[in-house]
């Protein structure tokens, strides 16, 4: 979901915006922000 490796088939959509086709910094940058991440 961070879109540390970019996906080479499907769609990953967060808020209506799909973030594995986007180049956008910005784009990506607020999108991130709205989630939040549990390691384990």
């Amino acid at each position: 979901l961070i879109r540390l490796l970019r996906p080479e088939s499907g769609q990953i959509l967060v808020d209506g915006v799909d973030i594995g086709s986007t180049s956008n910094e910005f784009t990506l940058a607020k999108v991130r922000r709205s989630f939040g991440y549990l390691f384990q």
